[in-house]
């Protein structure tokens, strides 16, 4: 984006915490530590307002997404991209290597009790067309995740933030959590990854 961007504009870089960001250096880049929910950003100032797998994390999405449109000039572009983990799971009856993990399972549960929203891919499409965009699109992207995969790494690196969670929910346990564990490491294993939403309306 800062190379589409050219000397003539710039990319603002926004998170609660910079972390993974500080690193990104560019004469057009700007870091900046911002809650999208609490803090403010310029009005009608950017071309494109993009967020990646965070809307669904939360509670507030509205009142964020009406902030990213405000953002927004007059003909430019709001650009989100969120899962919806809930519409393909494994359908291990009719395809046995589909293999529905039961710390998938917990970890859903977990993260649904906690306000996340599993589904709000699906959801991206109405909330544009309600929001007074115009050119509202919407695509999904599926791919198969086998062990080993890049995906299957994405759920160990899930798996393991909420391991002590889970546990002390009950819901599963250590053998439980180990032996999925080393099911993300077989390939003869595979599930559907989760529907990667990408919608977008032009403000008119």
């Amino acid at each position: 984006m800062s190379e589409r961007a050219g000397d003539r504009g710039r990319v603002v870089v926004t998170d609660i915490n910079t972390r993974f960001l500080d690193a990104i250096v560019g004469p057009n880049i700007e870091v900046r530590r911002h809650d999208i929910v609490s803090d403010l950003l310029e009005e009608a100032e950017f071309d494109v307002a993009h967020t990646r797998c965070v809307l669904l994390h939360i509670p507030e999405r509205q009142q964020a997404i009406e902030r990213m449109i405000a953002a927004v000039k007059p003909g430019g572009w709001l650009v989100l991209q969120e899962f919806d983990s809930q519409s393909m799971r494994p359908a291990t009856p009719i395809i046995p290597s589909e293999h529905l993990l039961k710390t998938a399972t917990v970890m859903w549960e977990l993260m649904a009790a906690r306000g996340v929203n599993l589904q709000f891919g699906r959801e991206l499409y109405p909330l544009l067309s309600s929001s007074g965009l115009s050119d509202v699109d919407a695509k999904g992207h599926v791919s198969v995740w086998r062990g080993g995969s890049v995906g299957a790494r994405l759920w160990r690196s899930n798996f393991d933030q909420l391991h002590d969670a889970m546990i002390s929910s009950g819901k599963l346990t250590e053998q439980e959590f180990t032996e999925d564990i080393a099911r993300l490491e077989d390939p003869q294993i595979m599930w559907p990854s989760p529907i990667m939403w990408t919608a977008r309306g032009r403000k008119r």
